[in-house]
């Protein structure tokens, strides 16, 4: 049975992946500052090497490596989940084998993505990534926007009925709708975890496990603040904190700026680099404007950099 404390859950981020300014090799050194910063401000979780984290532009090398030193800099002190998902069947077993050495919680797999299939294709891939990975955990990461394949909720169900190390769903697809036919038919067991920020409280009211944002990586106190309100029962409060929340998330992009997430983590003090190509970067204008911007909302909500 797998211990429901490590499963994600409550604020879970999808932590970009420190490189060095031209992007071209990942900085570890500064991937335990990062950790520490996380941990320091409450996140529950670390979503790593996933799509905030450039994983599909990075080595199987340098994943290995990343994954790693997230999970050693977390030190049990967060839920450590990397994405494991590629097109190359051997680089997945050998992410997840790699996760589960070292001392992750478990392993996220991207639904597979350029080509299109069916749900039958969906449900023998994922069985056999179930099978191989021999009980460790392993969540489905549902991204159709960007992978061109959505897992439907009867698939999910199927899974969750005939492999008890399935445990989770994370959802960035968005729909409301179908997150909650997630939380309707899946057992209590399977962790839904989304990753639409907007959506937050309104899902939490719903019954999903908690988020995992990409913003929420740098700016994780507004992320924090919701969930303790609507844990507390403090909902007017919550209410008005994910209003907050949500206006911090669009000022930092929504998390499709990746250069731009790394650019606020330099404003936070914090070593993180750049993107790497061909993903683009903020120019020196936007990035003062960004930061002038998100510097008066940031004060008017309360917090410090």
């Amino acid at each position: 049975m797998i211990a429901t404390e490590k499963i994600l859950h409550g604020v879970s981020v999808a932590c970009v992946t420190p490189m060095t300014d031209d992007g071209a090799a990942v900085d570890y050194d500064a991937i335990a500052p990062y950790v520490d910063f996380l941990c320091d401000r409450g996140v529950d979780g670390l979503f790593v090497v996933g799509t905030t984290g450039e994983g599909c532009l990075l080595s199987l090398d340098e994943r290995r490596r990343a994954i790693t030193e997230f999970v050693h800099a977390a030190r049990g002190r967060l839920v450590v989940v990397p994405q494991c998902g590629s097109l190359v069947a051997e680089e997945t077993r050998e992410l997840i084998h790699q996760s589960s050495a070292v001392g992750a919680d478990g392993a996220a797999v991207v639904t597979p993505f350029y080509f299109s299939y069916t749900q039958t294709a969906l449900y023998d891939y994922y069985a056999g990534v179930l099978e191989m990975a021999h009980g460790f955990p392993i969540y489905a990461y549902n991204i159709p926007q960007l992978t061109n394949n959505a897992v439907d909720v009867r698939t999910m169900a199927r899974l969750a009925a005939a492999y008890p190390n399935f445990c989770g769903v994370k959802d960035s697809s968005g729909n409301a709708s179908g997150i909650l036919e997630y939380v309707r038919a899946l057992p209590p067991r399977i962790a839904v975890i989304v990753g639409s920020d907007s959506l937050f409280l309104s899902l939490l009211f719903s019954g999903i496990h908690g988020c995992v944002s990409g913003p929420g990586s740098v700016i994780p106190e507004p992320f924090v603040k919701v969930y303790a309100e609507f844990r507390n029962g403090a909902l007017d409060d919550a209410r008005a904190s994910q209003k907050v929340l949500t206006g911090l998330s669009e000022a930092v992009g929504g998390g499709g700026d990746l250069d731009l997430l790394k650019k606020v983590l330099a404003w936070r003090g914090l070593k993180a680099g750049s993107v790497r190509a061909p993903l683009p970067r903020v120019s020196p204008e936007r990035e003062r404007t960004t930061k002038t911007q998100f510097q008066k909302l940031w004060e008017a909500a309360g917090f410090t950099l």
